[in-house]
């Protein structure tokens, strides 16, 4: 018996996580400690920790470090971060794991990787290898992978550039996006279930509209989503507009949503509406509009054109449903409507997802209940190539 610890800090990762998280507890062979973190206790992103409590998940720590006022700015987020790092390190030496699972490329999960560090607990990377330039989250991410051991990357060209980075390829797991294992195995919301749930009228027709701060382009973040927003007020489709992630400027960018859905009263906006509803969301919305990696990743799946806004994702693999555009109003509005063209929507419908068969789960727990832990894991000695 192995025990699995992992770290989720927001609804954004535990989204990707569950399915595995939920195979992972089926095994005879593995333990799984979740420690929840981060935004999972903020009002402002909908408390979502009470979504982990729904879906049973055996949360073994709690690190509520509650965000403080002006943390949206990167000074406020350091000390954020400082103090996760330190509290972590106390959850992990109370918990003693013999593997870390960790996800992605965010900054507090950086924050995870590093107290892992000095207890010689072998760290197990989802989605490394993958490209955002316009992110922090880009520089992170290949960071994380080299304080891993293992490495479950969605696609073979990222397992290829892990390779590069000097890790042992047998170490290299190519299983595919955990995200899409998700559409497998839900049923979909209607939109009067969606109504009685969350209390949310969907129009007729809309547009999902999400958009995070471009963190490599500081200070931008208001005048991008005012052209943004400004798109959407033109194009005349009503908005169902999510809110952005806990990266620094995204007060701006919430002041503006509150803003637009009072002056349009066909526009709705949500903090947090749970995995299945949100995939809802996207099944019934007739363009995505945004930056973010839900449009780059499970909408293909769904047959959704998604219009990728700036370059927060700038340099991420994606399929034929996915249309970049610069962050200007007339561009974006040309975007959506060469997205949404019944061209566009021919192919789509055939399209097949390059992230994935919706079985990454699955492959990833089979390794880690086959994996000997030992110092050869420990050590991770650089490949040259």
């Amino acid at each position: 018996m192995k025990t699995i610890a992992s770290v989720t800090v927001a609804r954004s990762d535990y989204g990707i996580y569950r399915p595995v998280y939920r195979s992972i507890m089926q095994s005879p062979h593995l333990k799984l400690q979740v420690i929840a973190a981060g935004a999972h206790f903020s009002p402002l992103y909908g408390q979502t920790i009470r979504e982990l409590e729904r879906d049973g998940m055996p949360i073994a720590a709690r690190v509520d470090l509650p965000m403080e006022a002006g943390s949206d700015t990167p000074a406020g987020i350091t000390a954020h971060i400082g103090q996760s790092i330190a509290e972590l390190g106390r959850v992990y030496d109370r918990l003693r794991p013999d593997v870390l699972l960790v996800l992605g490329d965010r900054i507090e999960m950086a924050a995870a990787v590093l107290a892992a560090q000095p207890f010689n607990i072998p760290v197990a990377h989802l989605h490394g290898g993958e490209v955002s330039l316009g992110a922090i989250d880009d520089v992170l991410r290949h960071a994380i992978t080299q304080l891993s051991a293992i490495h479950f990357v969605s696609h073979e060209d990222h397992g290829r550039r892990v390779k590069q980075m000097g890790q042992d390829p047998s170490r290299i797991v190519v299983c595919g996006a955990p995200a899409l294992d998700n559409l497998k195995q839900m049923t979909l919301q209607s939109r009067d279930q969606i109504l009685q749930q969350y209390g949310l009228k969907l129009p007729d027709t809309f547009a999902l509209v999400v958009f995070h701060p471009v963190t490599r382009q500081p200070g931008q973040a208001a005048s991008q989503v005012a052209a943004l927003l400004s798109a959407m007020k033109r194009t005349g489709l009503a908005c169902v507009i999510g809110y952005p992630n806990a990266d620094a400027e995204n007060l701006a960018i919430i002041q503006q949503i509150e803003a637009f859905v009072q002056a349009d009263p066909r526009s709705i906006t949500f903090r947090n509406v749970g995995i299945e509803t949100y995939f809802s969301l996207m099944s019934h919305a007739k363009v995505m509009v945004g930056n973010s990696s839900s449009g780059i990743i499970e909408a293909a799946s769904l047959k959704l054109p998604v219009v990728n806004v700036g370059d927060r994702q700038k340099g991420r693999l994606h399929g034929i449903n996915v249309f970049d555009t610069p962050c200007d109003t007339q561009a974006i509005i040309n975007a959506i409507t060469q997205a949404t063209s019944p061209q566009s929507l021919a192919a789509i419908a055939s399209m097949t997802n390059p992230y994935g068969d919706g079985r990454a789960s699955q492959r990833i727990t089979t390794y880690l209940e086959s994996l000997v832990i030992d110092d050869s894991l420990r050590m991770r000695p650089f490949r040259d190539l």
